[in-house]
């Protein structure tokens, strides 16, 4: 996911925390700068969730901005809490071409399974970590092999995920 989308799904987020007094807009900082904290590459100890994040800008209104009774303003909270945290979409790298070639599936960089050589093991890395479908194959060769030794197209794998 681009930092541009990112921003885009932290600012959906920042509509349901509305303006308000000066307590209100210092939650409504707080939780801008941890929402982009948590979307960065380096989130470090901040939550990677709305709730957490937003539990954690108020325990900061409560702590940092020394207002222990401080309750926020959310509109449509329950809502706004439950909200799906993004996900980085899926890759599928490619060493080699042919039926010599591997690959590994990852996600937003980081590695999900060992290289693999076959599509029906890459599929399975990809269901098993909650994907469907890889938004970036890297076409270092145009196909793999499946476990009965016919050779397939990734149009074909995204179809299997």
């Amino acid at each position: 996911m681009s930092w541009k989308q990112k921003q885009a799904w932290a600012a959906h987020v920042m509509e349901h925390v509305p303006r308000g007094d000066i307590e209100q807009n210092k939650f409504r900082a707080f939780v801008q700068m941890m929402l982009n904290k948590a979307l960065g590459s380096n989130p470090e100890d901040v939550p990677r969730s709305v709730q957490g994040v937003l539990d954690a800008a108020t325990e900061g209104m409560r702590t940092i901005a020394g207002r222990p009774n401080f309750k926020p303003t959310i509109i449509d909270a329950g809502r706004v809490r439950s909200m799906e945290w993004p996900r980085d979409p899926f890759e599928i790298f490619q060493r080699g071409s042919g039926a010599k070639a591997t690959f590994q599936v990852r996600q937003g960089g980081v590695k999900i399974g060992p290289w693999r050589s076959s599509a029906d093991e890459v599929a399975r890395d990809l269901k098993d970590a909650g994907g469907d479908r890889p938004a970036f194959i890297d076409r270092a060769g145009p196909e793999c092999i499946t476990r009965d030794g016919r050779r397939i197209g990734w149009d074909v794998l995204r179809d299997i995920g």
